[in-house]
């Protein structure tokens, strides 16, 4: 007797990512990190370096406000998500935004793995704090 194991992957749509304002920020300014996908009921990911942030999100995009940037909040960061129903499939992952940090200091410019965001889920917006979590 032969058995047959059919898998169906599934394919999320690639979510974009985004920083408001989209130029260089100083010292001390607000930035939102802003992760939109097609998509409804999901949970998201957002990273940088080798912190992590999770938050589930009612609509189709997530905004995590980074308030009175720092030296390290700079870096690259990118979104992923997966539906509430599908726990174990993730989409890709965004193309990468930079975030740099300008201003008075020992350094002028940083590209420093950047704090993580907080996220914004049907008027919600809980902070992230980038040294709150990281990857083993």
């Amino acid at each position: 007797m032969a058995c047959l194991l059919l898998t169906a992957e599934l394919s999320y749509p690639k979510p974009s990512i985004s920083l408001s304002p989209c130029r260089e920020v100083a010292l001390g300014e607000t930035v939102i990190i802003l992760c939109e996908c097609r998509c409804q009921n999901v949970t998201v990911l957002i990273k940088t370096g080798a912190h992590i942030k999770m938050w589930d999100s009612f609509g189709n995009e997530a905004e995590f406000p980074i308030t009175s940037v720092g030296w390290g909040d700079g870096g690259s960061y990118t979104c992923q998500y997966h539906t509430t129903s599908q726990t174990l499939d993730w989409s890709e992952s965004s193309d990468p935004v930079q975030l740099v940090v300008v201003g008075e200091g020992p350094d002028s410019t940083s590209l420093l793995p950047a704090p993580q965001p907080t996220g914004h889920s049907q008027g919600l917006r809980p902070q992230w704090n980038p040294q709150s979590q990281t990857l083993p």
